[in-house]
């Protein structure tokens, strides 16, 4: 019973409760996989991730890595936002499966400060603070925002290419439809009728409504309506 009493105690409870630096990653890295599976519908048209067994908040949903590794399979991150995700992952897993790991230093092991310093110089210094590990992961966690905003413009922009395909032809005849009915007056203002008709359809489609939307939808349509 001794030994048992040696190795039940409650320090280990209460050190990992205290952890701040695990709360900060853990709280981090649920902003990351919501991102991760809202985008991850998307681009397999999943109207809703919650209602998706895959991405949704049930035990069959993927895990944090098999996101990663599914979003990175489908072409959707480069070399280097591949490298912060999974350097992120990573120490996400360490604090996540590792009782012992409570502040920043232990989540990283030699092969991750190698790869990490490569993107994040203080961590080449001979003496490595704990703030310069933890600043490291904040430089990551603000690098996966920015690779959010881009992966956002992405499939926004094959989203939006999609519904044109999809309609272009409709439209376009219509278009020569009204030119054969009245040449004399079919005029860009014709056009630009149709092309707001158009923007009104995807908008609703994909709830966007912002003038960067309108003028990138408008070049498109032209880019499209041109090949045709």
């Amino acid at each position: 019973m001794k030994e048992l009493n040696d190795f039940y105690t409650e320090a280990e409870f209460k050190e990992a409760e205290e952890s701040d630096a695990r709360n900060s990653v853990l709280s981090k890295s649920l902003a990351i996989e919501k991102y991760m599976s809202i985008y991850l519908a998307r681009i397999l048209d999943i109207n809703n991730y919650l209602d998706s067994k895959s991405f949704g908040n049930t035990s069959s949903a993927l895990s944090f890595n098999q996101k990663v590794t599914l979003i990175s399979d489908l072409k959707y991150l480069d070399k280097d936002e591949k490298l912060k995700l999974t350097s992120f992952a990573e120490i996400r897993n360490n604090f996540a499966h590792n009782s012992d790991c409570v502040n920043f230093k232990d989540a990283f092991t030699v092969d991750l400060t190698n790869r990490i310093k490569k993107i994040y110089p203080a961590l080449k210094s001979e003496v490595v603070l704990e703030s310069d590990y933890e600043g490291a992961v904040i430089f990551l966690f603000d690098e996966i925002k920015n690779i959010f905003n881009n992966l956002k413009k992405k499939i926004y922009n094959e989203k939006m290419n999609e519904f044109l395909f999809e309609n272009l032809y409709l439209i376009y005849h219509a278009t020569l439809d009204n030119v054969k009915k009245r040449p004399d007056k079919f005029d860009l203002n014709l056009l630009n009728k149709i092309i707001t008709d158009v923007i009104k359809l995807i908008s609703e489609k994909y709830n966007l409504n912002d003038e960067t939307f309108k003028t990138d939808i408008k070049i498109n349509f032209f880019k499209h309506f041109k090949e045709i």
